[in-house]
């Protein structure tokens, strides 16, 4: 399938300044509004025909588009728009359920106030993003927090394969989540627990934090067996934490989602499907 047709009233603009950096633009824009769909071929000779550019500038373009995990380049084969089965994002999930605790344990025995200054101007750059309405940005600064943290842990092999594993995701999952509405209390609530349970240097409430937002998070996109299987990395997570904890966090995103925008709609129960998913969990281990 070749590319959208190019406005023609693009084409001069394209053809003046930094041609890699606008072509990038306008492709990264392309996918996040769903003008391309995941699983679908970027072909390098049909976008330089359309941009009137090299075959090699658009090869850059899609280089740089890599980095961001928008897509995946097939070396001597073609570059296709990112797209994840259930499958795949369980096993992503889980990879994350397993390394991010210990990870993150270690980057806050590490970290001192300017780093914790540091992880703090991340969540902000989140803010920022969903209040613009700007999912790229969104679901990068998403990641750049994420990324910070375990750039922060000393663990260079351990976070080399979490961004490696999440990178994917991110670009996959977080643009389908926030082309829907989302307000900053909904985005933020996960990410400030991770942050307080790290100042607190609480190793259990910060693995019960993360897993309860990882399971929360993408529970929407597995099926069920995909989702006992991801549930299963939920080593050491205690059932009635991460429920109080859905409890709290949807009580709070609905209070801000009723000053922000009325008409805007909740994801519905966040607590009812965290407690199926663990309830037979909870059983096996004797849990009440």
């Amino acid at each position: 399938m070749g590319s959208p047709a190019l406005p023609h009233s693009d084409l001069p603009r394209l053809k003046n300044g930094l041609l890699r950096s606008q072509i990038f633009d306008w492709l990264r824009d392309a996918i996040v509004s769903g003008t391309y769909k995941p699983g679908e071929a970027l072909r390098e000779i049909n976008l330089a025909r359309e941009f009137g550019v090299s075959q090699n500038t658009v090869r850059e373009a899609l280089l740089q588009l890599e980095q961001t995990g928008l897509v995946i380049r097939t070396p001597n084969k073609n570059t296709t728009v990112t797209r994840l089965t259930a499958a795949d994002i369980a096993e992503r999930v889980a990879l994350r359920m397993s390394l991010e605790p210990n990870v993150c344990a270690e980057a806050a025995i590490r970290m001192t106030d300017k780093d914790f200054e540091h992880v703090r101007a991340r969540l902000q750059g989140i803010s920022e993003a969903v209040v613009a309405n700007r999912p790229f940005e969104a679901a990068q600064a998403d990641l750049a927090f994420h990324r910070t943290i375990w750039d922060l842990s000393g663990c260079r092999f351990l976070a080399q394969v979490l961004d490696q594993a999440t990178l994917p995701l991110f670009a996959f999952v977080s643009l389908l989540r926030y082309r829907r509405p989302q307000t900053v209390a909904e985005v933020m609530l996960p990410h400030e627990e991770i942050f307080a349970a790290m100042q607190a240097k609480d190793k259990q409430r910060l693995t019960d934090v993360l897993h309860g937002h990882l399971l929360l998070s993408y529970l929407e996109f597995m099926d069920t067996d995909e989702a006992n299987f991801a549930k299963r990395f939920a080593t050491t997570a205690d059932p009635a934490q991460l429920a109080e904890s859905a409890t709290t966090r949807s009580t709070r995103a609905t209070a801000g989602r009723q000053t922000s925008n009325k008409n805007e709609v909740l994801r519905e129960d966040l607590v009812s499907p965290i407690q199926i998913l663990l309830q037979p969990r909870a059983s096996a281990f004797g849990w009440k």
